[in-house]
């Protein structure tokens, strides 16, 4: 099974993501994007300038003026057009970066590269292409807003899994993770468990 043989490369690669990301940010260009094979860094559906990152999720001290630099797109690239697949793109409007911005901008980057880690080698080197509407099984439960899902059909699958509890909720994600993409794709491989404590009303 591709998934037994992929996920052990795919978390070496996780790690050296993990260990290297704030040395590749620097080789972003203007638009947030890694080119040649650093661009397995980078999230393949998104630049390393993302609008709401920068004005909502990044810590406050390095938020810098999105809308005066940029301005969002989506669009069609070489790597993705084969797979059907756009992403979020910024346009530069204004280059003129003071030294604080710029600053502010290498951790905006950097600290997206770590939200999303690894996600090209996730995607371009250890994704599966498939069409969704092949899918030969789906299942769901909703039951008490827990929700289970196993999605098979030639050759690819995917586990989703949550339980919740008291305290809180754990995901388990297992194969490749699948959208609703009515047109022949790729999809990225997932394996990862995730935690989260209730939160307080």
């Amino acid at each position: 099974m591709k998934w037994i043989l992929y996920f052990p490369l795919n978390t070496f690669f996780t790690i050296l993501c993990y260990l290297t990301n704030w040395l590749v940010t620097p080789f972003c260009d203007e638009r947030g994007e890694l080119h040649g094979f650093l661009r397995y860094w980078q999230t393949w559906d998104d630049s390393c300038d993302v609008e709401f990152f920068v004005k909502e999720r990044a810590p406050k001290i390095f938020r810098y003026d999105f809308d005066k630099h940029y301005r969002s797109s989506r669009e069609y690239t070489p790597e993705l057009d084969q797979y059907n697949r756009d992403k979020g793109c910024v346009i530069l409007i204004d280059d003129n970066f003071t030294l604080w911005e710029r600053i502010q901008r290498y951790f905006c980057r950097t600290l997206w590269l770590y939200r999303n880690n690894s996600y090209g080698f996730a995607f371009y080197l250890f994704g599966i292409d498939a069409d969704y509407t092949q899918l030969n099984e789906r299942r769901k439960d909703y039951k008490n807003k827990d929700w289970y899902e196993i999605v098979t059909g030639r050759g690819f699958w995917c586990n989703p899994w949550k339980l919740t509890g008291q305290f809180g909720w754990i995901s388990f994600y297992f194969g490749w993770k699948l959208y609703d993409w009515y047109a022949p794709t790729r999809y990225m491989i997932a394996g990862r468990v995730i935690l989260r404590k209730k939160e307080q009303q």
